[in-house]
């Protein structure tokens, strides 16, 4: 996928998002095509980090609240 086609897909997701007047008044500064993830170019292998026991990756299952509060405290 190109810059064109990641625009498009936003447009098809979010229609008009472009057209926002909170949007076309973001200074250029502002703007980074570096904002595009391009996934299809990620190799997981290149950023392989070496993680000790106590980090897990997965989906939380507990109290969002807790969770928020949890988050909350890292600084």
């Amino acid at each position: 996928m190109n810059k064109q086609d990641y625009i498009s897909l936003l447009d098809c997701m979010y229609p008009n998002f472009f057209e926002r007047e909170n949007i076309r008044n973001l200074p250029d500064q502002w703007i980074c095509d570096e904002m595009i993830l391009h996934l299809d170019k990620f190799e997981p292998k290149k950023y392989d980090r070496k993680l000790d026991d106590s980090i897990s990756f997965g989906y939380y299952n507990g109290d969002l609240d807790e969770l928020k509060e949890a988050v909350g405290k890292v600084v």
